[in-house]
């Protein structure tokens, strides 16, 4: 199966070695200055773990779906990129050039799948997605791996901020936001739903650094507005949501 070669699957176990290797070093480092990063390698394990159940659903039961074609855009975004730098460009970053629209693509770089390109705000997920496609040297799942890490990132930075507020409920919290499998499983793939929530986590902890705590202000601030952007270009409503509450 295209999406799942043996090669695929010997690439992916050397990437969730490495993240999980990375994850544990964070963790050593900070665990003794803040004792919630003891967490930090036990979520990320649950989250490649929960992606990596979620492709093979999507690829054994589904056979297909929206996380497939994601993927399937990002690659042929990525190969305009390599055949021809400038038509990538303008196509990854939606600029007003020529080179932006459907005749950028080839036989050779494949074409995104034609409802995905139609509707700006789908096909984004698959602009946002190309950077992990190169990271993950073209496989599925090492992609699907770095959606996660994106998610987990904001979630783990919501994580922390509920932590500072209400020491005494690690253990809970842990549980409710970092293992639980719908969580999981729905916010971890090549999805708007994965980029959605590792924003509106990261937009809620940076708008309480920068409003409440004022801390860490330029940071903080780039972060902000960085997330408030991806949530304008995948799913708006959501922001409107969050700023009343």
């Amino acid at each position: 199966m295209e999406l799942l070669t043996y090669s695929d699957i010997f690439i992916s176990i050397i990437y969730f070695i490495v993240i999980v290797g990375v994850g544990y070093y964070i963790q050593i480092r900070n665990t003794v200055k803040y004792p919630e990063y003891k967490y930090f390698t036990k979520g990320l394990i649950a989250k490649l773990v929960g992606v990596t159940i979620f492709c093979l659903v999507y690829v054994f039961y589904y056979e297909g779906g929206d996380t497939v074609n994601y993927f399937f855009g990002s690659r042929a975004l990525v190969r305009v990129l390599f055949q021809d730098f400038d038509k990538g460009i303008a196509l990854i970053f939606n600029t007003d050039s020529v080179y932006n629209n459907w005749f950028s693509f080839n036989s050779e770089s494949g074409f995104p799948p034609h409802y995905m390109w139609k509707d700006n705000l789908t096909f984004t997920v698959c602009r946002f997605s190309s950077l992990f496609y190169i990271l993950g040297s073209g496989s599925f799942i090492v992609t699907s791996f770095f959606t996660a890490c994106f998610s987990y990132i904001g979630i783990w930075k919501l994580f922390r901020l509920f932590n500072n507020i209400y020491p005494n409920y690690s253990k809970g919290v842990f549980y409710l936001m970092l293992i639980l499998p719908t969580l999981i499983f729905w916010g971890s793939g090549i999805m708007k739903d994965s980029y959605v929530l590792g924003s509106s986590c990261w937009v809620t902890y940076n708008f309480y650094k920068v409003f409440i705590e004022r801390k860490k202000l330029f940071w903080n601030i780039i972060f902000l507005i960085l997330n408030i952007f991806i949530l304008l270009n995948t799913k708006a409503y959501v922001l409107i949501s969050i700023f009343p509450v």
